[in-house]
């Protein structure tokens, strides 16, 4: 009896440790249905039977493909950026040596999720161009002015395209998911349609001149280029004998009649004064601020008395200051016997014109006689005046007169050569009767 019991402990214990056994050699029951996602491992151990899971897994993440569509441009995402974040090892844990079907609680995600859409939406973005202004001033070949286009600006919607692609990561699609990305245009913040706006004539100028004087003539065709194509920026400050620099034989200035103590001498550089003279009342006609000016001592024939403006390389100079908030352009050229000037830039609504006021004129004195070898004149006589110059300003249908300078210019004295006095001899003796 005793044998038999022992026999029978003896088959018990064994039975218990080849349960034991296969227990811990499988990790799960032989002989139940136990399925996590379809995957049966029963009697498989638990590092087997996740392989198993994971390379469906692997399996199903295969077929699935994230795409962003950008207007024309397509970024895909596949496995290994697709992957999952499951509770698959908690899930092997609780199902040991039990059956069932179990399915995994599954988290779809994509690989540096933030850096991946960072990368996208810099990809993507594109800064915004302004438009350009190329001023060529007075020029035969090429127009005043010409414009490069503007461009806008293009970025993402990151926001909601970050909301976008969480939502389809949330529904786990099965096979494709497209996305179309929001994408923001901002125009440029000048365009053309600026440019040529702010490109308008303000004001022209012209005088007129003897193309006789070849010299004189070839002094105010180059200081003219020298002034052609000036751009002056904002608050900037226009000095002509800075642009014009000096007025010498080496630099290919001339010589022509000058103004010189109230005598007409000839001077390297004759002429210039009709540019300084034409700019400087351009530049009142666009409103730009006279900052220096300096009259001739003498009255000159190609304008108004108290609308010169004389300049000399030493101490005289013409200056004025673009006081608008954007730039002025500044154009000068010759043709045939004028010389005109043109201001361009952003209109502001005034108009400007001019008003010389003669308050006096003052005679000259006695022509000067000399003697020489035949008759001429060798100096006209030129009259003074004393003047006014007006500056009228209308704005919104309202006009204001206003006095910017009163002047006063020499006359200038004739100068007169004569032939010398013919004198007969005469016999001075008394002459008797006879």
């Amino acid at each position: 009896m005793c044998s038999f019991i022992y026999k029978r402990l003896t088959i018990t214990i064994l039975s218990i440790f080849f349960l034991l056994f296969l227990s811990g050699a499988y990790g799960f029951s032989r002989y139940s249905v136990c399925e996590i996602e379809g995957v049966n491992i029963a009697g498989m151990t638990q590092e087997v039977a996740r392989q198993k899971i994971e390379r469906e897994l692997q399996r199903q993440l295969k077929e699935k493909k994230l795409i962003i569509q950008i207007e024309n441009k397509r970024y895909s995402f596949r496995y290994p950026e697709l992957y999952y974040k499951t509770n698959l090892m908690e899930v092997l844990q609780q199902v040991q040596a039990k059956k069932g079907k179990y399915i995994l609680q599954k988290e779809l995600c994509l690989t540096n999720l933030e850096r991946s859409l960072r990368g996208i939406c810099d990809d993507f973005y594109r800064h915004s161009v302004d438009a350009g202004i190329v001023f060529h001033g007075r020029s035969p070949e090429k127009p005043v002015f010409q414009y490069t286009r503007d461009r806008a600006g293009r970025f993402l919607d990151g926001k909601q395209l970050r909301q976008d692609v969480e939502n389809a990561l949330q529904k786990n699609f099965k096979k494709e998911r497209l996305i179309h990305a929001r994408t923001i245009y901002k125009n440029a913040k000048f365009q053309v349609c600026d440019a040529k706006a702010s490109t308008r004539l303000l004001a022209s100028f012209c005088t007129y001149f003897a193309t006789s004087n070849a010299e004189r003539t070839h002094n105010i065709t180059l200081a003219s280029q020298f002034i052609n194509g000036t751009v002056l920026e904002p608050n900037m400050l226009f000095s002509f004998n800075e642009k014009t620099g000096p007025r010498t034989v080496e630099r290919g200035f001339q010589e022509a009649h000058i103004i010189q103590e109230g005598e007409f001498i000839n001077g390297v550089g004759g002429g210039v004064c009709q540019v300084s003279t034409t700019v400087y009342n351009c530049a009142l006609l666009a409103g730009l601020k006279i900052v220096e000016y300096h009259p001739h001592s003498l009255q000159v024939g190609y304008v108004a008395p108290s609308f010169d403006a004389m300049v000399n390389g030493r101490v005289c100079d013409l200056k004025f200051k673009n006081c608008y908030d954007m730039p002025v352009y500044i154009a000068s050229r010759v043709q045939d016997n004028q010389l005109r000037v043109e201001v361009y830039g952003l209109p502001t609504g005034v108009t400007y014109s001019r008003e010389s006021v003669i308050l006096e004129k003052i005679a000259p004195k006695e022509p000067e006689i000399c003697i020489g070898d035949e008759e001429k004149i060798l100096r006209p006589e030129k009259e003074g005046v004393r003047s006014e110059g007006y500056l009228i300003i209308e704005k919104d249908g309202q006009i204001e007169r206003k006095k910017i300078r009163t002047d006063s210019y020499k006359s200038v004295q004739a100068k007169i050569q004569i032939l010398p006095s013919i004198q007969e001899n005469t016999d001075t003796r008394e002459i008797e009767d006879i």
